[in-house]
């Protein structure tokens, strides 16, 4: 029994892990597409 929820823990905190590591890399990619579209527009302007 104490297996079994140390495995449940162990596999939420898990999720929970991924979940954010997933969420940073999407903002983070957000900005660098943001950063990128100005440096373009800028250029272009040039």
């Amino acid at each position: 029994m104490q297996d079994h929820e140390y495995f449940i823990n162990w596999t939420t905190s898990l999720f929970k892990e991924g979940f954010h590591m997933v969420y940073w890399m999407a903002a983070e990619a957000t900005a660098v597409r943001e950063i990128a579209a100005t440096i373009f527009r800028t250029m272009t302007l040039r």
